[in-house]
């Protein structure tokens, strides 16, 4: 099995880390981490990341698989997060990659946002 930092090489198509980054609305050290295997990946970077690369269902699977989880196991998460998963999927399903437009609608129904999430400070 091809490790995380492997697999995104081959999946980049020749564009830049902090291309990807940019896309994936990921900051350039969680990117950088990951690849280092000094920040596990979690469904949030995973999911964006998966968009950002183009991916198709299987490379997604593929990715998520390289970073120790199972884009398939939902039984861990709630009812909520489930509807987010499936919204998630038939984004990649339909190739809508936009990760902007993505966390749009993802707002617009309350759901976790894609990417790296920063505390707002009051």
């Amino acid at each position: 099995m091809k490790s995380l930092s492997e697999l995104i090489d081959e999946l980049k198509n020749g564009e830049t880390d902090a291309e990807i980054a940019r896309r994936a609305n990921l900051d350039k050290s969680t990117l950088s981490r990951m690849r280092a295997e000094l920040l596990p990946p979690n469904r949030n970077y995973l999911w964006p990341l998966s968009f950002a690369l183009k991916t198709n269902f299987g490379q997604a699977k593929q990715l998520f698989e390289a970073g120790g989880l199972c884009l398939d196991s939902t039984y861990h998460l709630s009812e909520d997060e489930k509807k987010r998963e499936e919204f998630l999927r038939k984004c990649l399903a339909e190739g809508k990659y936009d990760v902007m437009k993505i966390n749009i609608e993802l707002y617009e129904r309350r759901w976790k946002l894609l990417g790296t999430q920063r505390d707002e400070k009051d």
